[in-house]
């Protein structure tokens, strides 16, 4: 069942797909070649902003204040620990191919 959740004016179509990557965000469940990958929730929240733009590069400011809010916006470190704890869970078990590309200097991108 595909369920649509509002989220200010954006409709989020749910789960979220993209090749062999499906996220759920009623369920909070994430399944890359139908494997369950058990992701933290900060982790998670930091896939699902990724995941709602595919291909375009999210600038670690803004990944930062999404999932952490305007208060942290000086800790930019939290982002780069957290998305190499995310990027290494998504790679764990599921052979070679990262799906989160580091641009240098810029942010991050779901490919």
């Amino acid at each position: 069942m595909v369920r649509q959740i509002r989220q200010g004016e954006k409709r989020i179509v749910c789960p979220i797909t993209g090749g062999q990557l499906v996220i759920n965000l009623i369920t909070h469940r994430v399944t890359i070649k139908k494997t369950v990958i058990e992701l933290p929730d900060i982790e998670f929240r930091l896939l699902c902003v990724l995941a709602r733009t595919p291909g375009q590069v999210i600038p670690h400011e803004k990944l930062l204040v999404r999932v952490w809010g305007e208060e942290y916006c000086w800790a930019i470190n939290y982002v780069h620990v957290h998305m190499k704890r995310l990027r290494d869970m998504l790679n764990t078990g599921i052979g070679s191919g990262c799906y989160i590309s580091n641009i240098r200097g810029k942010g991050y991108r779901l490919d």
